[in-house]
């Protein structure tokens, strides 16, 4: 370990491999596993999604267990007294404050990220903004992924907040590498979108009206799927399944066009979809629904109505 290595405990929500280990805190583990770092990841909701465990890191520095089979007493016991520790909080939920609590004296820094309006749906059953002021107390470091976030926090409490948006790993996402096309995607055109197919947030109706307006191209859809829709969607609408962020390159490079298909609430206007820069660097255009964070970004078109979905989609499918 040289002297610039720490060892991060990341406190956060779901397990590394869920998503196929594309969201915020799988894609920095990872960065920080190739700079040497060592890992304790300890996730909060127990719920794994199927056939994804070929996704956890193979490295000796990675270790990561659910929030009930954390010990702080072993944790301390076992750390590597030569190096530095991190927290890194990206989930306020409350099991990890007793955590934070025992472990806030053998930290160089603790770090809060505010990734998600926690007060919405995403924090149902377990969110409680006491708890989450008391952790952003014991923050030497504030973060915000979206401007709008940032905002927020700013409001509550007088510590500097710094933006931290989402971005794309451009050592998987670059069109300097061959590909070769993934057996189960269809001929083109093709219509993608890679992320979570649950929540209020997803809005399917758009989805199938895609599909059906424009019969002649495929709309792939990649991401943990149990067949809740087989009953309403067109046949051009194909649900891939989990990948994993190192086969994702290869979908997206034979598609042509890449679409966040959100709804707009309070949920998802705090939101900056960091599949949207994943897009991008695939050199794909991208349709979304007016998100604040996305407006001036180019090659992203904002549609506030289906028609308008249809119509950039066609648009860019012709190319």
């Amino acid at each position: 370990m040289g002297n610039n290595t720490y060892h991060w405990l990341v406190l956060t929500g779901v397990p590394y491999e869920n998503s196929g280990g594309g969201q915020r805190a799988a894609q920095i583990v990872r960065n920080l596993l190739n700079r040497g770092h060592e890992i304790t990841y300890v996730y909060a909701i127990n719920y794994k999604e199927k056939d994804s465990s070929f996704i956890l890191p193979k490295s000796p520095n990675f270790q990561t267990v659910h929030v009930d089979k954390f010990s702080s007493y072993n944790f301390i016991k076992n750390l590597n007294k030569m190096i530095k520790l991190i927290i890194l909080v990206e989930v306020p939920h409350f099991s990890f404050l007793p955590i934070i609590n025992r472990l806030e004296k053998y930290s160089f820094k603790i770090i809060y990220e505010y990734i998600d309006p926690w007060d919405t749906e995403l924090g149902k059953g377990w969110y409680n903004k006491e708890i989450e002021s008391r952790i952003m107390e014991k923050a030497d470091i504030l973060t915000a992924t979206a401007l709008s976030l940032k905002k927020k926090l700013e409001q509550s409490n007088k510590k500097t907040v710094h933006l931290l948006p989402n971005a794309y790993n451009n050592e998987i996402f670059t069109l300097q590498k061959k590909y070769l096309k993934p057996l189960d995607l269809p001929c083109e055109p093709i219509i993608i979108y890679i992320g979570a197919l649950w929540g209020s947030w997803f809005d399917i109706d758009m989805v199938i009206h895609l599909g059906k307006s424009l019969s002649n191209c495929n709309i792939v859809l990649i991401g943990e799927y149990n067949g809740q829709y087989d009953d309403i969607v067109p046949s051009n609408i194909y649900f891939l399944g989990l990948k994993s962020q190192f086969q994702l390159p290869a979908y997206l490079f034979y598609s042509n066009m890449g679409i966040i298909p959100f709804k707009i609430n309070r949920l998802t206007e705090g939101v900056n979809p960091l599949k949207v820069y994943e897009y991008l660097a695939m050199g794909l255009d991208v349709v979304s629904t007016p998100m604040e964070e996305l407006k001036g970004i180019p090659n992203v078109f904002l549609a506030n109505n289906k028609k308008r979905v249809c119509l950039y989609g066609k648009r860019s499918t012709n190319k």
